[in-house]
């Protein structure tokens, strides 16, 4: 008896016969199941009438730049001073007093990974949450293995000095 005939189930009917032509195959006729819009729709998004105006949308775009240029140099400055290669003393201008004093603490005690080799930044990613607050995001990789890092960076009126003020590595 041959037991690979036991596991094989018919193909269902929208598949084309074994060696049939493909102009002849039958179409499958499952059922729709997307709902279809009742209302006009322009297609613009709320995000894209900001764009509609290019002067804002100008703003925005340098806005998100510069804190994408800041959190780059601000998390590869932290993950230096947490491997021990950089002083924690030269994040003063950049980190909160207190999350200075998170990474020296971090620096000085044991850190998951350590011993994979040095922290390699990857890309960073930024999400505005208003004009001077926005959400910073990205991995880092020791090794093979890959860690995640996460916080928030703020603007003090000028768009170019931003601070972070929260920190998850």
């Amino acid at each position: 008896m041959n037991r690979a005939r036991l596991y094989l189930s018919r193909p269902p009917r929208c598949e084309p016969e074994l060696g049939a032509d493909d102009r002849t195959a039958p179409v499958c006729t499952t059922p729709a199941t997307h709902s279809v819009r009742r209302s006009a729709h322009s297609g613009r998004s709320a995000s894209n009438r900001q764009a509609a105006n290019p002067e804002i949308a100008a703003d925005n775009d340098r806005t998100v730049a510069a804190a994408r240029r800041f959190a780059d140099v601000a998390l590869r400055a932290t993950l230096e001073v947490v491997d021990r290669r950089r002083s924690a003393v030269t994040l003063r201008g950049a980190l909160e007093p207190s999350l200075i004093d998170m990474v020296r603490v971090l620096a000085q005690t044991s850190v998951r990974g350590r011993a994979l080799g040095a922290a390699a930044l990857g890309p960073v990613h930024v999400r505005m949450v208003d004009e001077a607050n926005a959400e910073i995001f990205g991995t880092y990789s020791r090794g093979p293995r890959v860690f995640a890092v996460a916080g928030r960076v703020t603007s003090s009126g000028n768009p170019a000095a931003w601070r972070v003020t929260s920190l998850r590595l």
